[in-house]
């Protein structure tokens, strides 16, 4: 086994070599920690690289605590990626991994352009023992990869309180930090009705809509009447007791009653 440093790098691991980092501030020219068939971990310090924070190869990386920023945050070809928390941050990329596994439960990222590309890769965002998981700032934009294909069971995206649930080839959610929680079903999803009153409940979130929407027509049949969903010319507030402002774009206002 070899750990170095060099010219550009400020940590070389090497040659199945174990390396531990507590604490301390590792920089270099090139790269932070650079490690290729060895096993890492990181438990805090500030790493930091002019093009990657931590570059690894063929290894083992287990980051459960500090601070990595370059270009790229963390770099991961054929590794098996472990992050639990800390703070990574890259000016390009948070995380690139390519043919590797990577396990995310905790952490914050930050980006300027992209926060994870999975490359032939396998990227499940996880819950963290206490429930919750990473943290993305700014939002969480992704390549090479969807957010649902990224998403481990049983979680979801979160902004504030209320659950994204993204289209199937989305691969961005933006406008606002992006924290990843449990999946909660709605207990109430589209048009529904409760004690003879009809709401329309947001599919995403199961809160019912208020105020002036535009909403999907509902399909059903409506004194012997059956519309489809979207369908252009429908009575339905005479039917339902809603108030229908434009039959041709679904626009509709909601009470709170």
């Amino acid at each position: 086994s070899k750990i170095t440093g060099s010219a550009d790098d400020g940590i070389n691991v090497f040659d199945k070599a174990t390396l531990t980092i507590t604490g301390g501030t590792i920089t270099g020219k090139k790269q932070g920690v650079y490690a290729v068939g060895s096993t890492v971990t990181i438990n805090g310090g500030t790493i930091s690289g002019v093009d990657r924070g931590v570059y690894t190869g063929y290894c083992t990386v287990i980051i459960s605590d500090g601070t990595i920023s370059g270009r790229f945050g963390v770099d991961a070809i054929e590794t098996d990626l472990i992050i639990s928390d800390g703070t990574i941050s890259g000016d390009l990329l948070s995380v690139y991994s390519e043919y590797s596994t990577v396990t995310i439960s905790g952490g914050s990222f930050s980006t300027g352009d992209q926060h994870i590309y999975s490359d032939n890769s396998t990227i499940p965002l996880t819950l963290g023992e206490n429930g919750v998981g990473a943290r993305f700032l700014g939002g969480i934009t992704v390549r090479c990869a969807t957010l649902n294909e990224i998403l481990g069971e049983g979680a979801a995206y979160w902004q504030g309180d209320k659950q994204i649930i993204p289209a199937d080839n989305a691969t961005a959610i933006f406008n606002g930090d992006v924290v990843i929680k449990a999946y909660v079903a709605p207990v109430h999803s589209g048009w529904t009705e409760i004690d003879g009153d009809w709401y329309y409940y947001d599919p995403d979130t199961g809160k019912p809509v208020t105020g002036i929407t535009r909403v999907p027509y509902p399909a059903q049949t409506i004194n012997g009447i059956t519309y489809a969903p979207d369908q252009e010319s429908i009575d339905y507030a005479a039917s339902k007791g809603q108030t229908f402002i434009d039959e041709t774009t679904g626009l509709f206002i909601f009470d709170e009653n």
